[in-house]
């Protein structure tokens, strides 16, 4: 009998010496709040790792998770609604499958925690393997920067 298959993806773990890493995407680690938003474009840092600008800050979360992370495509450069989808859901894969390189070593209970908005810039589609070089990049220098502790970023 042939195994069913589902259109939902269950979080994947793999065992790696002693630690158990997780591979999926808690609906807490999504930025959803407005507020959190208007606040990371108002008080944010950005930079450009291209085909992503992403913008951050260190704030403190409605949820006891070290990072809280959001996609967007503008419609403006894509009116295309399957574009745009597919886009973000490339760039949530990305992330999904880089993201250790972020979080390991960040204690989860934190007075500041970090919220990122990866915004898709370029004009044209880029392949998968460009999209997960530059994640990998960006995720290194959000953890460099999340390394300075907050007081020291505003000085």
């Amino acid at each position: 009998m042939k195994p069913l298959i589902t259109r939902y993806r269950l979080p994947v773990t793999l065992q790696m010496s002693n630690t158990k890493q997780s591979f999926g995407i808690n609906k807490k680690e999504k930025v959803k709040s407005r507020i959190l938003i208007d606040q990371l474009f108002k008080k944010g840092n950005s930079k450009v790792f291209f085909p992503f600008r992403i913008v951050w800050t260190f704030t403190s979360l409605p949820h006891p998770v070290p990072i809280q992370f959001a996609v967007s495509v503008p419609k403006r450069k894509y009116p295309r609604a399957v574009d745009r989808i597919r886009f973000k859901r490339q760039m949530r894969e990305v992330y999904r499958l880089n993201k250790h390189l972020l979080t390991d070593n960040i204690p989860a209970n934190q007075e500041e925690q970090l919220a990122v908005m990866f915004l898709f810039i370029s004009n044209t589609p880029v392949p998968y393997k460009a999209m997960d070089k530059q994640m990998k990049k960006a995720l290194k220098f959000l953890k460099k920067q999340y390394k300075i502790t907050p007081n020291q970023e505003e000085n």
